[in-house]
């Protein structure tokens, strides 16, 4: 395991070609924190194409505008695809709006066993 960064909103860490993504305790998200978390990611992650695992089950909650930007060309650019973790049913509610309709670019699939996911 390569851990890449720590900081307020997320822990990001690298295993072979799979880059896994945590949100710290009752995260928050809006537009904001989501831009910063892009250019923290793009500028670790320097241009390589990698399979994120993003685990949400620690997410409180995020805006509508957030979920839309983490699914555009400029957030997903180096992501070739996407697995989302987790094992409630509020999250697995957002991660369904977020595939339905915010509609990622990438592949993505939503799954409740971290070992299927990867």
């Amino acid at each position: 395991m390569e851990l890449l960064i720590a900081n307020e909103y997320v822990v990001l860490w690298r295993e072979g070609s799979i880059l896994f993504s945590s949100f710290h305790p009752a995260a928050i998200i809006d537009i904001e924190t989501a831009k910063k978390m892009v250019n923290t990611r793009l500028s670790v992650v320097e241009g390589t194409s990698l399979l994120m695992l993003a685990d949400i089950r620690n997410l409180k909650s995020i805006d509508d505008d957030a979920r839309d930007y983490f699914a555009s060309e400029e957030a997903v650019s180096s992501i070739r695809a996407l697995a989302i973790f987790t094992d409630n049913r509020f999250h697995k509610l957002i991660a369904k709006f977020f595939i339905l309709f915010s509609k990622p670019p990438v592949p993505t699939k939503l799954f409740t066993s971290r070992e299927l996911a990867v």
